[in-house]
């Protein structure tokens, strides 16, 4: 009895971490998104001469363009605070692709980590998967499940151990290598 127990909570726990991946990939293609919109901006600002960047001086009524270096070559402050945007400019560019980069890769993890559960979960019945989405999705008590989908607290607590098993059968069947995740997922 108590190793059947120890197997639910293995498995409770596997489809937690399913349900938490799954969100995690939801933030981060959120993110992609944010990051893609800046990334857009800052192409634009490389592109045009309108700068969402603000000069690092006080440019009232000063002629920065008489303004020469020691080697003799006229460069005025103005055309060097532009050439420092420019840079930095380049270097959020670099930065913010990384950074998708990065998410992309994340979210390509994740998905992997995901896939033998979401082949566990698509062999169940609407209403089993239904219990899960509201439990491990939407955080729902029992009785609030029970509640939402017109059944008994006992028959929710009952499906959540059916699911379990079918799924510890499921993973069972992928271990010794006569499942369905060998085939599908590979």
């Amino acid at each position: 009895m108590g190793e059947r127990k120890e197997s639910f909570k293995l498995i409770k726990n596997e489809i937690l971490r399913y349900y938490q991946n799954k969100k995690a990939v939801d933030a981060h293609k959120r993110r992609i998104e944010g990051l893609c919109r800046r990334l857009n901006e800052i192409e634009q600002d490389l592109e045009g001469c309108n700068f969402r960047r603000h000069f690092e001086t006080d440019i009232k009524g000063v002629a920065y363009d008489g303004v020469t270096v020691s080697g003799g070559m006229k460069e005025s402050f103005m055309e060097r605070e532009i050439e420092r945007i420019y840079r930095d400019l380049e270097r959020e560019k670099v930065e913010t692709e990384n950074q998708i980069i990065m998410a992309k890769n994340t979210i390509g993890r994740l998905e992997r980590d995901c896939a033998a559960m979401e082949v566990c979960l698509g062999m169940l019945d609407e209403e089993k998967r239904n219990i899960l989405d509201m439990k491990y999705a939407g955080g729902k008590k029992h009785y609030q499940i029970a509640a939402a989908l017109n059944m008994s607290e006992s028959s929710v607590n009952r499906g959540l151990r059916e699911i379990c098993g079918e799924i510890a059968a499921a993973m069972e069947e992928e271990r010794s290598g006569e499942g369905v995740f060998v085939k599908s997922v590979v």
